[in-house]
């Protein structure tokens, strides 16, 4: 809980510096909400990832636009994977997350209207997973939530209302009734409208 902590206080001193340098006529910002669908992979299992994100980008144009912001992020997977051996199996499925991400990376300007952010970010994620273990008909089950630190890259096609983009991020999710972390690797593409 403590690490949450950090990147929710990294976050908002992001937007209390975009506070103070909003007077600068070399600083802009950009506040945007996203949607994303993309290729999830929890440990080889695949699955279809439906995210949504809301964030800003606050960009220096004394530090040749250079840019740091802050997101938060909520994903739906609807992974599960099943064992069976005779009668007995074991579920387990992962339905949703929750994260925090800082975006940090440069924009380059091609023309007044289009410009490319490129970026990498990191971040942390929370992910609830619940394991359904079955004998017979009877269902004992169980739910955990497995956190640890994000990171990867992105870029971002931007216009003056809208952004295009598609970013690469994994996670090392790790927990109290978790033996090893969990690699959870995702490719998403992403919608944006500025504000």
């Amino acid at each position: 809980m403590n690490k949450c902590v950090l990147v929710m206080l990294l976050l908002i001193s992001s937007s209390v510096m975009a506070e103070i340098n909003s007077g600068r006529s070399d600083f802009s910002q950009d506040v945007y909400l996203s949607a994303g669908l993309g290729s999830h992979d929890l440990e080889r299992q695949k699955s279809t990832q439906l995210s949504a994100l809301f964030g800003a980008r606050n960009y220096y144009r004394h530090n040749h636009n250079w840019f740091i912001g802050g997101e938060f992020e909520s994903s739906y997977h609807g992974n599960e994977e099943l064992t069976t051996e005779g009668a007995y199996s074991i579920s387990v499925e992962e339905k949703f997350s929750l994260g925090a991400n800082i975006p940090v990376g440069k924009r380059f300007s091609f023309s007044g209207d289009f410009s490319v952010d490129a970026y990498g970010l990191f971040g942390y994620s929370m992910t609830r997973l619940k394991a359904c273990t079955r004998l017979g008909g009877s269902c004992v089950s169980d739910s955990n939530t497995v956190h640890g630190p994000k990171w990867g890259l992105g870029v971002d096609a931007s216009f003056p209302d809208y952004m295009i983009g598609a970013r690469w991020t994994r996670v090392n999710l790790d927990g109290d009734y978790v033996n090893d972390a969990l690699r959870e690797e995702n490719i998403t593409l992403l919608l944006g409208y500025k504000f």
